[in-house]
């Protein structure tokens, strides 16, 4: 059986953090996430990853979230994307995987192509 893994954003206080503290005590992995990494220590502590991490204006992305889901405002007439790209931050992360991606296929083009008929 494999071990659960949580990723559990706003994890310094409330019930991220107590959710964070409970799966942690079952022996599950958990990614905790909070604006300021200071203040999940604790977590770190107990066995966690963690990780700072700012969500931008969570005003914004909560609309932006909701007309996605529901195919209304900003995403009227789009498709459900498979991935929710928000923030420049995650758009170069994202950018940058692809790059690394598009040089692995070039490196490894006559391996790739080796198995056609």
């Amino acid at each position: 059986m494999t071990t659960p893994v949580w990723f559990i954003t706003a994890a310094s206080s409330g019930f991220g953090r107590e959710i964070a503290l409970q799966a942690l005590q079952r022996g599950h992995t958990v990614v905790a996430t909070a604006r300021n990494a200071d203040r999940i220590a604790h977590l770190r502590d107990a066995g966690a990853h963690t990780l700072a991490l700012d969500p931008g204006d969570v005003v914004k992305g909560g609309k932006t979230i909701v007309d996605i889901l529901t195919g209304t405002g900003v995403a009227e007439g789009k498709k459900l994307p498979v991935r929710i790209v928000l923030g420049t931050d995650c758009e170069e992360t994202i950018r940058g995987k692809i790059k690394q991606t598009e040089g692995i296929l070039e490196e490894w083009k006559d391996v790739i192509r080796s198995t056609d008929y």
